[in-house]
């Protein structure tokens, strides 16, 4: 679950983006690339997760996974507000779409073409 946008997730209409992570197994090279290329400050908040700022505004979230032997790619991810998360998850999979795995009120989902998104 990344950081939201405005905080505003009730008045956020369906289909509306919420939130922005970065999924990362190494934060120390992700760091440095992003502060070097965009002046982003990357910053442990006292809850252990790690937030993004763009000058002073907070603008994305960060989530450390385990390295592995396979060590899977750095992607970023949206995640997407809708106002029924369980018809949400029937019209997804009735269109092709698959649940790849679910967290309380999040699905993290991937349409028929492979892409992939959290729903909230």
């Amino acid at each position: 679950e990344g950081f939201s946008m405005n905080g505003l997730s009730e008045l956020q209409s369906e289909g509306q983006f919420s939130s922005f992570e970065l999924a990362v197994s190494n934060l120390s090279q992700v760091k440095t690339f992003y502060e070097t290329l965009f002046s982003w400050k990357i910053l442990k908040e006292k809850d252990g997760y790690h937030v993004i700022y763009n000058q002073e505004n907070q603008i994305a979230s960060i989530e450390i996974y385990g390295q592995s032997e396979n060590e899977k790619p750095a992607n970023w991810y949206v995640t997407f507000n809708v106002k029924d998360i369980e018809q949400a998850k029937n019209n997804l999979i009735e269109n092709g779409g698959e649940i790849i795995s679910k967290k309380q009120n999040t699905c993290f989902v991937q349409d028929l073409f492979g892409a992939k998104f959290y729903i909230q």
